[in-house]
């Protein structure tokens, strides 16, 4: 019979299993999960708007975003697909914000 397992993730677990965190000790790991706020999103909304892009760090411990930002034509295209992990800084080559949905 297979057991099921029903506990949740905890951010540090979800860190933990962060390849690009690797070079944290658990302790290191313990505190930034500790720091962080985290946020759940529902799929197409909006995860990041452009003024929040530069101030801080942000990290998507689960699920994939989607990187989108305007063309020329003023409409939403998307630019990537990211994974969980820290999320970089994107300037559009338009100049145009760049938005992040999940």
């Amino acid at each position: 019979m297979d057991k099921q397992k029903n506990a949740t993730c905890t951010d540090f677990d979800l860190l933990n299993r962060m390849r690009l965190l690797s070079f944290f000790s658990p302790v290191a790991l313990h505190e930034l999960s500790t720091a962080l706020n985290s946020a759940n999103f529902r799929r197409r909304e909006v995860i990041i708007s452009e003024e929040e892009l530069a101030a801080g760090l942000h990290i998507l411990l689960r699920g994939v975003a989607k990187i989108t930002c305007l063309n020329p034509a003023g409409q939403r295209v998307t630019i990537a697909l990211l994974a969980p992990g820290p999320i970089p800084q994107f300037v559009s080559s338009t100049g145009q914000p760049v938005a992040f949905s999940m």
